[in-house]
């Protein structure tokens, strides 16, 4: 169950990220932002693993 909700999590952060960078704004600061928010992820699943 956890292991689903953390692939919906990536899925709905990269549609976000998508969607952040069509509009171009702070492209870089968003970028950092969900590059920390997927590493969040890694380290949730290793912690499962």
């Amino acid at each position: 169950m956890t292991f689903m909700f953390l692939i919906c999590k990536l899925i709905i952060l990269s549609v976000l990220k998508l969607l952040f960078l069509w509009e171009g704004e702070d492209i870089k600061k968003y970028f950092i932002i969900y590059y920390l928010d997927g590493l969040d992820v890694v380290i949730q699943l290793l912690k499962n693993s």
